[in-house]
């Protein structure tokens, strides 16, 4: 019931991004300007629909509130985590990836049908990558200083338990944590139901996640009581006063900005 009513969710929320936003106003002006009597509301739906585009699709009027929201959680810094391995020297730490993208490319496949651990990694979307890269840092970092560290990663995806598990096992293999280390969290679907899995393997983890969906992640965790330690990675947006000459133009980039926006405080929502 949980899986149903979160694609429901997932599809209904699609109507309120942007471009479907403006192409709805669009389609009511059409339908306005039908009838003699609602034209000229038609006119002003139609007008209203290009001022939005033009206004949503304006980098500096996006920019400055995605800004504020990667920057709600500081990185992760070296210093703070030799500050986590004394508080607790014999701890082992869990460092927790929120899930993104993996899909097997069909054009790896060798002859008989089976694909290099090495290169089980080019399944792995941009995020996704990101997020295991900062991920691996911070394992490193930890057993520079002495510490123990154990992977948890988050993936939801049509590839097998087993064909993750190596890819995840290979790419954090460069960075020289051992296999057993690595932990798949398979089933999550959505970020909620990822902060309850990372929980049942401790209540204190260093939570890896884009920037952006960063707050909404310690949101679930706080909210559960775990002791959640945010790592964020992957930036998208210049610092908030870092204005530039292009953010008065209109671009694709601020719609995508907006399209974020919308879908993190949506997410919110849920509890």
């Amino acid at each position: 019931m949980h899986f149903w009513w979160f694609w429901a969710r997932k599809m209904l929320s699609r109507v309120v991004f942007p471009v479907p936003v403006v192409l709805e106003l669009i389609v009511l002006s059409f339908v306005l300007q039908h009838f003699k009597r609602t034209r000229r509301a038609g006119r002003i739906v139609l007008w209203v629909a290009v001022a939005l585009l033009v206004l949503l699709s304006l980098p500096i009027c996006s920019n400055w509130a995605f800004a504020r929201l990667e920057r709600q959680c500081p990185p992760l810094t070296e210093a703070r985590i030799s500050d986590l391995l004394r508080e607790d020297e014999t701890a082992t730490v869990n460092i927790a990836v929120a899930g993104s993208g993996f899909y097997l490319r069909e054009g790896l496949a060798a002859a008989e049908g089976v694909v290099p651990d090495a290169d089980l990694v080019h399944g792995l979307n941009e995020p996704f990558l990101l997020r295991l890269q900062e991920a691996g840092r911070i394992a490193s970092l930890v057993e520079r200083h002495g510490g123990r560290c154990r992977l948890l990663v988050a993936s939801f995806s049509t590839a097998s338990t087993a064909e993750r598990q190596r890819a995840f096992a290979a790419y954090f293999s460069v960075f020289g944590i051992a296999p057993e280390d690595v932990v798949l969290i398979d089933g999550a679907f959505n970020s909620k139901r990822e902060v309850e899995r990372f929980g049942e393997n401790g209540r204190r983890f260093v939570m890896v996640s884009s920037a952006a969906h960063m707050p909404r992640l310690m949101g679930f965790a706080r909210r559960r009581g775990l002791d959640a330690i945010a790592a964020p990675a992957g930036y998208r947006c210049r610092p908030g006063n870092a204005v530039s000459s292009v953010d008065f133009i209109p671009s694709a980039e601020g719609l995508y900005n907006v399209r974020i926006l919308t879908y993190e405080l949506l997410g919110r929502l849920e509890r």
